[in-house]
């Protein structure tokens, strides 16, 4: 069973004005985090309807009912919003069944993330096997929920900052930051490598595909990058200045002359 609602009246943002109407279907077999979600999403108030579904087949029914058809050319964009808790496989069946039935409709798949999760990088690598177009990590905020429509509807998807692929490119580059950053300190260094280089393991399983997709991803957040300091400008740590060994030489020269 579903539970239908429809939010307060949609108050478009600038980047939206192009987009006459959006629907979501909320896919979580878990209550509280479906509420939660369900709430931040109408504090957007980006969406005209929010569908409530507890299963994938529940969606699947609602997705591909008849009653759609009759929505066709009404400029509706549908943002399918599915919980990290589904089975993997399950939700990879149902994007590409969604996807290849319903071609004549703009549908976006959004996977999310609660807090109660404690390995967000596991969470990447399903949003890239199932082939969603975007990931969406608890607190979930107005803000956020409004970023992933915008980058998921602006282009092509190495151009989207919100998908999974981009998520772990981000989280590459976050790596590298560390290890440079401990640097002077081997042991720290070393341990950011070792979780970097398990970042990176995901990429073996890629298929010529994925690949392609990570490369187009790359250098497009690559190329917005600031350009790092030139490493003339980094300085290592080499212990306390001459100036300041000669002022503690000083103060303890002064409290051996007191009486």
């Amino acid at each position: 069973m579903h539970v239908e609602e429809p939010s307060r009246a949609p108050i478009f943002k600038i980047y939206m004005n192009a987009i006459s109407r959006v629907a979501a279907f909320l896919i979580d077999p878990n209550s509280q985090s479906r509420h939660r979600l369900k709430y931040a999403m109408s504090v957007a108030e980006l969406f005209e309807r929010i569908i409530q579904e507890q299963s994938l087949d529940e969606a699947k029914q609602q997705i591909l009912s008849p009653v759609l058809d009759a929505l066709k050319g009404a400029n509706l964009s549908f943002f399918v919003y599915l919980s990290r808790r589904l089975e993997t496989e399950r939700m990879a069946a149902f994007i590409k069944e969604i996807k290849e039935k319903r071609q004549d409709f703009t549908i976006k798949f959004v996977l999310t993330v609660d807090g109660e999760t404690k390995c967000r990088q596991k969470c990447i690598e399903t949003g890239i096997l199932v082939d969603a177009d975007a990931m969406l990590f608890e607190p979930y905020s107005a803000h956020d929920i409004s970023n992933v429509i915008k980058s998921c509807l602006k282009g092509e998807d190495f151009s989207n900052p919100e998908s999974p692929i981009a998520w772990l490119i981000k989280d590459i580059i976050s790596d590298l930051d560390e290890i440079v950053a401990n640097k002077p300190s081997q042991n720290i260094a070393k341990a950011a490598m070792l979780e970097f280089r398990k970042r990176l393991a995901v990429l073996e399983g890629f298929d010529e595909k994925m690949l392609r997709k990570y490369y187009e991803t790359a250098v497009e957040i690559f190329g917005h990058l600031e350009k790092p300091k030139e490493e003339s400008e980094i300085q290592d740590y080499e212990g306390a200045s001459e100036r300041v060994k000669d002022m503690v030489e000083k103060r303890k020269s002064q409290a051996l002359e007191k009486p």
